[in-house]
């Protein structure tokens, strides 16, 4: 007798022979064992065919379904959707592939905690190592703070909901979700899945990042100019944030999640061009943010645009006044938008540091720390010093600061702000004694 599927794995598929092997075999060799795996062949002209029937014959779970005409990721993934029978379901491309143990982890945690969406570790890896297994490092801080207690985006900052990312393969979801509210991938060229993945984690109630070290999902880098990923359309991207915008306003969300939206809309919008290979693409995108794009998003916005952080309102501002060539999108760090958070908390922190009489030194003139040195002028805050340990940065001016080396500045008792995890981490041990180290990341 046929096992009853508990999580249905949807797989869109177009001349994926190349890959589909190793694709399947890492579904069939879960060490759970009761799902189901839809196969979207979206017309495919090469062996897809074939190497599907094979594996059909060869396991019942393997389910195939044909696209008379080629229709594209986003309406195969939809098919899916609708055949699914497993309580929960996830995604899986043809040239990637799960480690054996993604499905039982991932399940056990979303019963466990009750979760509408399972998050878990995902790698983007060359070719030649994708078999190799990897780990991620995630602090304590992290793991509290997602791994734990279930969340919902109301419970995240903007910066963090955008670690999140919006592939629909780093998850697993509740089939009710999906149902409930009708969600489905929007179909577009490119950026297909951005709509589905961001109004699912909106909608969603409780949402958990499994606490597993381990990498769940490896996803092939590809290097071919013919692939979509390799140029990606701009313009799908406007038309993802802007389906979002208008189904968040229709839901009557967009007073919760103004915010979060803003954050995602600016940061998939600056980085979309920066993605793309085709200049033509890249001139009718930003031409088209100049006419109207940029006037739409502030009109679904509506009230709620008064309350948009100063930084994201004057950066959404530049697509009307700069032009892509200035290099502003490239140079921008999205590691501002962390420290705006911050805003009060750094105020705070500096004051209280003046008032005890100690000294504020930033250690570090890389990008992040040129960023920090901008965001101390914008809310005309000021530390005592800048140093980094790179001989090559001494005398290098951030502002009104020189950058010297730390063992001609550092004193006794200094406050050293570290804007990496990694340096603080590595310089812990050595001035953990002298020093106090705050981390502003």
């Amino acid at each position: 007798m046929k096992q009853t599927a508990v999580i249905s794995i949807i797989m869109p598929l177009y001349n994926a022979e190349c890959f589909l092997e190793e694709a399947l075999e890492s579904i069939l060799k879960q060490t759970f064992e009761a799902f189901e795996v839809l196969c979207i062949n979206d017309a495919s002209t090469d062996s897809t065919k074939e190497i599907l029937k094979k594996f059909c014959q060869r396991d019942s779970r393997v389910i195939i379904v044909e696209n008379e005409e080629r229709a594209g990721a986003a309406c195969s993934r939809n098919k899916g959707l609708s055949l699914a029978q497993g309580e929960f379901v996830t995604f899986l491309d043809g040239d990637d592939i799960f480690d054996e143990n993604l499905l039982q982890e991932a399940l056990t945690c979303a019963r466990e905690k009750n979760a509408d969406i399972v998050v878990y570790e995902t790698m983007h890896v060359e070719s030649e190592q994708i078999h190799q297994k990897k780990v991620v490092q995630r602090r304590t801080e992290f793991l509290e703070r997602f791994c734990t207690t279930p969340f919902s985006v109301t419970k995240l900052k903007p910066s963090e909901f955008m670690k999140i990312s919006d592939s629909p393969w780093s998850k697993l979801y509740r089939s009710e979700l999906i149902k409930k509210h009708q969600l489905e991938f929007q179909t577009l060229s490119c950026a297909n899945d951005v709509f589905f993945v961001r109004m699912a984690l909106f909608l969603a109630d409780r949402i958990i990042w499994l606490n597993d070290r381990r990498v769940m999902v490896y996803a092939r880098e590809h290097f071919v100019p013919t692939r979509i990923s390799f140029n990606r359309d701009p313009m799908c991207v406007y038309q993802a944030i802007r389906k979002l915008g208008e189904e968040l306003v229709d839901r009557k969300m967009m007073e919760v999640f103004f915010q979060h939206f803003c954050y995602c809309a600016f940061c998939l919008l600056k980085d979309a061009p920066t993605r793309c290979k085709d200049a033509e693409m890249i001139n009718v995108f930003c031409s088209f943010m100049k006419k109207e794009g940029v006037q739409n998003l502030i009109d679904i916005l509506g009230e709620d645009y008064d309350s948009v952080p100063p930084l994201l309102a004057s950066e959404l501002m530049n697509f009307q006044t700069l032009n892509f060539s200035d290099g502003w999108m490239q140079e921008f760090n999205f590691y501002l938008l962390q420290l705006e958070e911050k805003k009060d908390e750094i105020r705070n922190l500096i004051v209280n540091c003046y008032r005890e009489e100690k000294r504020i030194v930033l250690w570090g003139a890389g990008r992040n720390g040129m960023a920090f040195v901008k965001f101390l002028e914008q809310y005309q805050m000021e530390i005592t010093a800048i140093v980094d340990k790179d001989n090559q940065k001494k005398g290098m001016v951030l502002g009104s600061y020189r950058v010297d080396v730390p063992e001609h500045i550092l004193q006794k008792g200094d406050v050293i702000l570290f804007t990496s995890d990694a340096v603080h981490d590595e310089m812990k041990a050595d001035l953990e004694s002298d020093y106090q180290l705050i981390r502003i990341s």
